[in-house]
């Protein structure tokens, strides 16, 4: 098959209707064979790399193909759930991943012919994730079409973002549904409407998925929080232990406006010690991105 080789890297390949991850060690490349997608979800286990530089060096031993990989800092685990590295490799050599990032609105884009190969590599301080693809020039925009979604995938997932909230962004987006939805929050940001809702007393837009929600405003400012300050539940709890805390700062001599920061940090103590939240500050969270 002859291909339009955009850069020089080495993996093997294998056709899309298979989508094959290779999860290595710093020992060598773990065994990847064509399967069945039944016989795929019975697999027992991965093997990871380790090293960075290894993982290159034995990957330009094999056939060079086109592709990129992302980088994620290994502090981003820290808000995340347990095992999560794990678990985003099994979504991503799953069949669903594989139609969910192939798919595509141009009629006249040959998806199928695009094929590509996924990689892990886990370091202390960073976590790789990347995909070589194969395909001839004719598939150039399906080829595209595929880098992007993937993309949005692994940066959406490690923002904290739920399965089901990525699938849903990933379709809504590719849609060509004329919605009365702000053009900004689908095209940039690639939100669901059924996501999202307007924050009447703040002017925001609101997005509540699994445990964190995020907030956006009409500058484009997005900010990532603990969605327990959005739940109706602890609605006066968070109220009252803002209030204390404000006055915590002010009978100290210090204006709440010029110390946010303080201000949250002892609400953070409020809410543990008077209610048993435990609620990670808008400051805990920017630290891990």
């Amino acid at each position: 098959m002859k291909s339009a080789k955009v850069r020089t890297k080495s993996f093997l390949i294998f056709p899309v209707s298979v989508l094959t991850v290779c999860l290595v060690t710093g020992v060598g490349i773990s065994s990847c064979s064509q399967r069945s997608d039944a016989e795929d979800a019975g697999r027992p286990g991965v093997r990871f790399f380790t090293n960075h530089h290894q993982m290159v060096q034995e990957l330009l031993k094999v056939t060079a193909t086109n592709g990129f990989e992302e980088q994620f800092e290994a502090r981003r685990l820290t808000v995340l759930e347990t095992n999560f590295v794990a678990q985003l490799a099994r979504e991503i050599r799953s069949s669903q991943f594989e139609k969910l990032v192939s798919a595509s609105n141009n009629a006249g884009d040959e998806k199928r012919k695009v094929t590509f190969l996924a990689y892990v590599c886990v370091e202390p301080s960073a976590i790789w994730i990347g995909f070589d693809a194969f395909f001839d020039k004719a598939n150039v925009r399906a080829y595209n079409c595929f880098k992007e979604r993937a993309r949005f995938y692994l940066h959406s997932r490690f923002d904290g973002h739920t399965l089901g909230f990525v699938n849903a962004a990933i379709l809504e987006h590719a849609s060509t549904n004329e919605i009365n939805f702000p053009k900004r929050l689908k095209e940039e940001f690639w939100l669901p409407p059924d996501w999202v809702r307007a924050h009447e007393t703040n002017g925001f837009w609101l997005v509540i998925d699994g445990k964190f929600a995020w907030t956006y405003d009409r500058f484009g400012d997005v900010q990532r929080q603990d969605a327990q300050e959005y739940d109706d539940r602890f609605k006066r709890k968070f109220e009252e232990a803002r209030r204390e805390a404000a006055e915590q700062i002010r009978s100290k001599g210090i204006t709440p406006s010029h110390a946010v920061d303080d201000i949250d940090r002892e609400m953070k103590r409020i809410l543990k010690l008077k209610f048993q939240i435990d609620w990670m500050t808008p400051e805990e969270l920017k630290a891990c991105e």
